[in-house]
């Protein structure tokens, strides 16, 4: 039984790493990322309230408890943020519709 305390390869030739790639968004620019709102208004990610983030998460398919987040800090809004970017979720801020409304 030569070689049988060998160290195998198969695990690193064939897995593949599944790690997300970091999103490089400073607090302050998420602060100022513009969250759409009812009737074409807009709220600052910072300044909109738990009730109004939570439906935009919602919105955009982040996956949060089914109850939602009765309390969204800052620190919270950016995480998740940050997290669905890293996971390639492409989520739509009010900056985004407003650039492509300029454009037509």
């Amino acid at each position: 039984m030569q070689g049988t305390s060998d160290r195998m390869n198969e695990a690193s030739d064939g897995s593949q790493s599944t790690k997300a790639e970091p999103i490089s968004l400073e607090p302050w620019d998420i602060a100022e990322k513009l969250l759409p709102i009812a009737n074409g208004q807009r709220v600052s990610v910072e300044f909109a309230s738990d009730a109004q983030f939570q439906a935009w998460i919602v919105a955009q398919g982040i996956p949060v408890d089914d109850a939602g987040i009765p309390d969204w800090s800052f620190d919270d809004r950016c995480g998740v943020i940050i997290y669905a970017l890293s996971c390639g979720v492409s989520l739509h801020f009010a900056e985004a519709d407003e650039a492509a409304q300029e454009g037509a």
